[in-house]
This record gives C-alpha cells, structure tokens and sequence, in this order.
C-alpha cells in the first residue's frame, strides 16, 4: 500500500530517518554531473543518489504523519492539473497523474 503520493515533505523524511531505527540501508544509482567544465572551488557539481533505508512499519508512519501536507495541495502559482485519479488497482502506487501547464 503506498501511502507516499501525497506531496509529503521530503526533507522532514529525510531527517526524521536519522531519529528512527534502521534495519538496513542501500545506496545505488549515484552519479556526479559537472555544471561546467572548470573545475574549481568556485564551480559546482549535483551528486544524485538513490538512498533506500529500512525502518519499521510504525516508524514510517510516524514519519508520513510529521511530514504530512498541509495547507492547499495546488497552491497558487501552481499551474499543473490533476488529469485523472489512478485508473486501476495497478496504477496506485504512481499516485495521481499530473499534467504541466502550457
């Protein structure tokens, strides 16, 4: 059941993992882009990783509580429209379908 759709807060996500149990922790897909060709201390570089940690079912609850939305889910300045609910059963997990503003 994937209660995450939701725009929770990822960053309270995040650091709330550092207060909980882990069971056990994986880190795949890493990559490191160059913004520029100059490497220097002035430049920057974006490092992406995927971080899969497990943690117990209660511990994620409590997590998505603390991190849950609040206030409006399309707030204003937000141009993108909700195109269709999940079709079927096995759409769930990717949440609702949002469309871009033109």
């Amino acid at each position: 059941m994937a209660l995450s759709n939701l725009p929770y807060d990822d960053r309270a996500i995040v650091d709330g993992i550092k207060n909980v149990t882990i069971h056990a922790e994986q880190v795949s897909q890493v990559a490191v882009n160059f913004i520029a060709d100059d490497l220097s201390d002035d430049t920057t570089a974006t490092v992406t990783a995927t971080m899969t940690w497990v943690i117990s079912s209660a511990d994620a609850v409590r997590l998505l509580d603390s991190a849950r939305p609040t206030g409006l889910l399309n707030p204003a300045g937000d141009a993108r429209t909700l195109t269709s609910p999940a079709a079927s059963e096995s759409d769930l997990d990717e949440g609702p379908q949002w469309a871009d503003a033109n």
